[in-house]
């Protein structure tokens, strides 16, 4: 029989399993302390700019667990320190901007990572320059973010998803200053509220009708004659999912969004239909989830991030258990992850890897939730969760959840746009009515003899003129014709307004 090599003691917690045995080696071996000449993390020491801010927010987010526990082999704050010194000796500054390598998606994680470390350690040497320097990416950000649509980035909505989540973090740390006030005093055109215009654009891209209209555009410009109607079927069916053939970017946009949606969950102006796309999103990921994997290593840490981030803004529903362990037990898979800590020796698979760790501590495995258990009970946890709970059966149903609420919105405001229209018509209606009836009612006063028909001369032109015969008799007949008319109108004209009163 072949020997199983599992990853985890049945009889230790799966928490401290995961610290212990998996997120600690792997932040050692980022944090490069295996060399005891270098001072810096390990890509900084291959000049990679963005890793090297990931690095450190993987060092600053994990502050308590590593303080808290026997292992990391490095000196924990020089280590951060010197990082963002080497941070600040490659940016690229001019008199109002700063930026780093150029690129949109490289200057927002350098800026989010610093100003975690500003948060972190205020007090540090390197605090003020940073500081400085977050304030000037900031305005180079907005610069390049405003032509994103004329000028696509190599990473697409993932250039959108970081911008939106600097613009957030800026915010939160910068609380005494207005973000739109701030660009506007350096000579910026700034929207209302620039998170809520990356937002819009994150959501554009991801909505499916965005998608089928720049096919429908692309087409009527290459052949008049051809329109979206003209598809296929299957054709239009395949187009409304493209937005979402990429699991980096999809959950790159889904970290984004969830970001803005906790930010601004209570204001009253709200982006809508941000929760349909969220929910559209995270089913997406569940749908493309095989055998505990999403793509490469560093393709599924971030998927299983997005998928616990984006289900923690969804509160009827949670996260499939047998996903998110199946994923958990793959990562940490010897075929994956070496003896040094790292995932394949790659700083990008280890970094992502280190960040979901983290993130499933915080979401998943918290101290005192119902999952934080030993192994073997996990094991259980996550048997008696499955049936009944496959994948297909809960996209299926969450499709189900989600048409039923966008018919039953459709059918509520047609209502009311129906109830608008019916009730101009009726009054128009009455108005008519009350015309025709009182003509009619003349009619029948001068041929019943209640009103005679007398002739005058004025300026030699002879006028017909009314005179009342009996004002008894003509008064007693119009109170009769007039409430005959508001009979009929009340039967025949608002049979719908008078059965609903009577239902009251």
């Amino acid at each position: 029989m072949k020997e199983l090599h599992l990853p985890f003691s049945p009889t230790n917690q799966l928490r401290d399993e995961l610290i212990r045995h998996y997120l600690i080696p792997s932040i050692d071996w980022l944090s490069d302390s295996y060399d005891k000449t270098s001072t810096t993390v390990l890509p900084a020491k291959l000049g990679n700019l963005w890793e090297t801010a990931y690095v450190i927010l993987c060092l600053l987010r994990a502050k308590n667990i590593i303080e808290s526990n026997i292992g990391f082999k490095g000196d924990y704050i020089k280590r951060i320190s010197d990082s963002v010194d080497f941070l600040l000796d490659r940016v690229r500054e001019d008199r109002d901007t700063a930026n780093w390598d150029g690129g949109l998606y490289d200057t927002a994680v350098v800026t989010r990572a610093l100003i975690e470390f500003i948060k972190t350690y205020p007090e540090d040497a390197n605090a003020s320059r940073a500081s400085t320097l977050i304030d000037k990416s900031l305005i180079w950000i907005f610069k390049e973010v405003q032509g994103w649509e004329t000028e696509r980035y190599s990473l697409g909505l993932a250039d959108l998803s970081q911008t939106l989540r600097v613009v957030l973090q800026w915010e939160d740390y910068r609380q005494e200053i207005d973000i739109n006030v701030f660009l506007r005093n350096h000579g910026l055109e700034v929207p209302t509220d620039i998170d809520d215009f990356v937002a819009k654009l994150l959501i554009k891209q991801l909505s499916p009708e965005a998608s089928i209209s720049k096919i429908d555009n692309k087409t009527s410009e290459s052949e008049n004659t051809t329109t979206i109607q003209d598809l296929k079927p299957e054709i239009k069916k395949k187009q409304s999912i493209d937005f979402q053939s990429d699991i980096w970017n999809t959950s790159e946009a889904i970290l984004g969004l969830t970001s803005y949606f906790f930010k601004h969950k209570g204001d009253t102006n709200f982006i809508p239909g941000i929760n349909d796309i969220l929910r559209q999103s995270i089913r997406y990921l569940e749908t493309e989830h095989t055998d505990g994997k999403w793509g490469l290593p560093d393709v599924t840490s971030l998927a299983l991030m997005a998928y616990l981030r984006g289900y923690s803004t969804v509160e009827d529903v949670e996260p499939e258990p047998h996903i998110v362990f199946k994923t958990i037990r793959w990562l940490c898979d010897s075929k994956q992850r070496f003896s040094d800590g790292s995932i394949l020796h790659s700083t990008n698979h280890t970094i992502f890897f280190s960040l979901v760790l983290i993130e499933i501590f915080n979401h998943w495995l918290s101290p005192g939730s119902l999952r934080d258990i030993s192994v073997i009970d996990i094991y259980d946890y996550v048997l008696w969760q499955m049936p009944a709970r496959t994948t297909v059966e809960r996209a299926k149903r969450l499709e189900t959840q989600f048409k039923l609420a966008q018919e039953k919105s459709m059918r509520v405001e047609m209502e009311t746009q129906n109830a608008k229209i019916l009730q101009r018509l009726r009054r128009w209606q009455i108005v008519t009515f009350s015309i025709f009836w009182a003509l009619i009612g003349v009619f029948f006063s001068i041929a019943f003899g209640f009103v005679q028909i007398q002739s005058a001369k004025i300026t030699e032109i002879a006028l017909p003129q009314l005179g009342v015969v009996s004002w008894e008799v003509l008064l007693t007949f119009l109170s009769i014709w007039s409430s005959l008319g508001i009979l009929m109108v009340r039967r025949i004209i608002t049979p719908g307004d008078s059965q609903a009163k009577r239902g009251k």
